[in-house]
């Protein structure tokens, strides 16, 4: 493990407190949020089992976290219930101002993007609730 991993798993650890964070949510391309999380499990990062869907969000010290998303469907302008959501993948760090700046709060996996109606325009609006998680 590089120590940037280790890193990221004591501040994840560490963090007790819930937050909520609103911002723009995308989605990565069918399959590849599934790749990185048979990764993350290899990698002994994660947890196996089943979520209500992955996630990926910009700060690395949340990688193993479950959180919870609600996602604005764009076609009927009501909110998704909330899900949770168990984060695989972060930001590289040279595009982590990029996503702070432009306020990205989490990318999808297909399935979830494709539930909460947002596939075929691209981004949405979403919550994001960190902490509190058992």
């Amino acid at each position: 493990m590089t120590p940037l991993i280790i890193l990221a798993l004591v501040l994840a650890a560490l963090s007790t407190s819930q937050s909520t964070v609103q911002g723009h949510a995308l989605y990565y391309s069918p399959n590849v949020m599934q790749r990185v999380y048979a990764t993350r499990v290899k990698q002994g990062l994660v947890a196996p089992g089943w979520y209500g869907g992955l996630a990926a969000v910009p700060s690395c010290s949340h990688i193993g976290e479950v959180v919870s998303a609600s996602f604005l469907n764009p076609h009927t302008h009501a909110w998704t219930p909330y899900r949770r959501m168990l984060v695989v993948d972060c930001a590289q760090p040279y595009h982590y101002a990029m996503q702070i700046r432009t306020g990205r709060a989490i990318e999808a996996d297909w399935g979830t993007a494709k539930w909460a109606g947002f596939t075929d325009v691209g981004k949405t609006k979403a919550r994001v609730i960190y902490g509190g998680n058992e």
